[in-house]
C-alpha cells in the first residue's frame, strides 16, 4: 500500500474561532485495490448549529480545502485531487441557518492511459437546525470521484450534477431519532447513481457518554451497469446499527458499526458487518486526535470480500 504525506503550516489570528484539520485515509480491499485519502481543511471563523462550539462566533465565515485520493489495483491507477475555497454565511437570531457556497477545480489522471482532465467545480450547501429539527442540502457540479471505487483503468468520464438532502427529528426528550438522507449524482455519460438510507436509533445515553443503537434500511442503484466501477441495477441492505464513544476523561473510547442483509440485483442474497473502532484523544474546543480502524466484510455466492482500513484525523482551534 502507497502512503502519501501532507505537511501543512498555518498562520491565523486569535481574534477568532479557527479550526484546521488533517485527515488520512488508507485501505485494502481482499482483490487487492488500494485506496489513499488526505483531506486538509482550514476555516476562519468556524461553527456548528447542531453543537457549538463554545467559543464559536456569530459571524460569517471563509475557509480552504485540499482534497487527494488515489486508487491503486491490478487494472486501475488513477489520482483525483480538488482544491477549493468557500464563503459561509450563517444567520443565529431569525432562525440556525448556515449557507455555503464553495467553488475550485478537480484535477484526475489516469496513469496507466496516460490521462489527465481539469475541471471547475460550484456547490452551494444549506443547513438549518430548529427545535429538534435538522434539514440539509446540497447541489454541485463537481465528480463523483469521492463516492465511486474505480475497478479498472477503462477511461470514464465522472463529472456530475449531484444532490443530497438530510432530514433528521428528535423525539421523547431527544431519546430517539428519525434521519433520512437522499443522494444522486447525473453522470454525464447519462447514467444515474441513486443512494438513500433511512435510520432510527435510541439514545441509552447522551454527553458525555454516547450510545446509540437502532435499525437502518440502504438502497443503491444505477441507471445502467459500467464495467468501470461497481454499478448495481439494485442494492438494498438493512439491520441492526450501532454507535457509541465513553469518555474517559481526555481519552475516548469509539465503538460502532452495523450488521446487514442485502440483496443485488434481485438475485443475490447475502449478509455482511460493518466496524468501526478506536480512540480520540483532547476535545474538539482545543485539539482533538483521532485513530481508528475500519473493516467491512460481506459474504455472498460462498465468496468473502473484505476492506480494512485505517483513519487518522487531527484537529486544531486557534
Amino acid at each position: 500500500m502507497k502512503i502519501t504525506l501532507i505537511f501543512v503550516f498555518f498562520i491565523t489570528s486569535v481574534s477568532a474561532f479557527d479550526l484546521t484539520g488533517i485527515e488520512f485515509y488508507g485501505s485494502q480491499t481482499s482483490d487487492q485495490i488500494d485506496v489513499i485519502v488526505g483531506d486538509v481543511k482550514y476555516q476562519r471563523n468556524a461553527h456548528e448549529l447542531f453543537w457549538p462550539y463554545q467559543n464559536q462566533i456569530e459571524k460569517n465565515s471563509w475557509g480552504l480545502n485540499y482534497f487527494y485520493k488515489e486508487i491503486d489495483g491490478p487494472a486501475v491507477d488513477a489520482k483525483f485531487q480538488e482544491f477549493l475555497g468557500n464563503f459561509q454565511y450563517v444567520e443565529f437570531e431569525a432562525i440556525n441557518a448556515k449557507l455555503i457556497f464553495e467553488g475550485g477545480f478537480y484535477q484526475t489522471k489516469e496513469e496507466n492511459l496516460n490521462h489527465s482532465k481539469t475541471n471547475v467545480k460550484l456547490s452551494a450547501h444549506y443547513q438549518i437546525y430548529e427545535k429538534g429539527y435538522t434539514v440539509e442540502g446540497r447541489f454541485a457540479r463537481e465528480n463523483a470521484y469521492r463516492r465511486i471505487l474505480l475497478l479498472n483503468g477503462n477511461p470514464i468520464d465522472l463529472n456530475s450534477f449531484s444532490y443530497m438532502l438530510r432530514i433528521h427529528k428528535k423525539f421523547f426528550e431527544d431519546k430517539v431519532s428519525l434521519q433520512g438522507k437522499w443522494l444522486g449524482d447525473h453522470l454525464r455519460d447519462d447514467n444515474r447513481r441513486r443512494d438513500s438510507d433511512l435510520e432510527v436509533m435510541y439514545a441509552f445515553m447522551t454527553y458525555p457518554h454516547w450510545i446509540r443503537a437502532g435499525f437502518g434500511y440502504q438502497n443503491l442503484s444505477f441507471k445502467k451497469n459500467s464495467s468501470a466501477f461497481w454499478s448495481p441495477d439494485s442494492f438494498y441492505s438493512y439491520g441492526p446499527r450501532i454507535d457509541m464513544s465513553v469518555d474517559l476523561t481526555h481519552l475516548s473510547f469509539i465503538l460502532g458499526g452495523n450488521y446487514v442483509w442485502f440483496e443485488e440485483n434481485k438475485v443475490f442474497d447475502g449478509n455482511g458487518y460493518y466496524l468501526r473502532t478506536g480512540l480520540s484523544y483532547g476535545n474538539r474546543e482545543e485539539h482533538q486526535l483521532r485513530l481508528l480502524f475500519e473493516k467491512n466484510e460481506s459474504l455472498q455466492n460462498n465468496n468473502t470480500w473484505t476492506n480494512e482500513a485505517i483513519r487518522f484525523v487531527f484537529n486544531k482551534a486557534w
